[in-house]
């Protein structure tokens, strides 16, 4: 199953990689809005149906779509944004490869961070994978 879940996200990145690289000119904003459309339509068409089926949903909250959001759930969307961003620069710019060495050094990173900070004991083959993954560029 984690062969399959593996193979599947790194046939998207190839795939997604492939499109925006197409088009070099075209701007990567532009690229972002024809990528992420098919999400935008099927997220909101699965809100509406959630929010017609549960009556408690909160979409009917006083706020509408917005009912208990804060500065937190604020900063979690501007960091997604972000990320979005970063990733589509990073497919459009460099190469897939780049991307997932990003992506495993940030568990990296937090796991160092979250021992330090929060006194966590990382496993012995967490932290040998995470000396090969160190390890790996050079």
């Amino acid at each position: 199953l984690a062969l399959l879940g593996s193979s599947i996200a790194a046939s998207s990145n190839v795939f997604i990689e492939w499109l925006v690289k197409q088009q070099p000119k075209e701007s990567i904003h532009l690229q972002n809005m024809q990528l992420y459309s098919f999400g935008v339509v099927f997220n909101f068409t699965t809100l509406l149906a959630k929010a017609a089926m549960e009556p408690n949903s909160p979409m009917h909250g006083p706020q509408g779509f917005f009912t208990g959001y804060n500065i937190w759930v604020w900063l979690l969307v501007l960091l997604g944004a972000v990320s979005g961003i970063a990733i589509s620069a990073a497919l459009k710019y460099v190469d897939n490869l780049v991307l997932i060495f990003s992506h495993a050094m940030s568990v990296i990173l937090v796991s160092v961070a979250s021992t330090i900070l929060f006194g966590a004991v990382l496993p012995p083959p967490f932290v040998a994978g995470g000396k090969v993954l160190v390890l790996a560029p050079v």
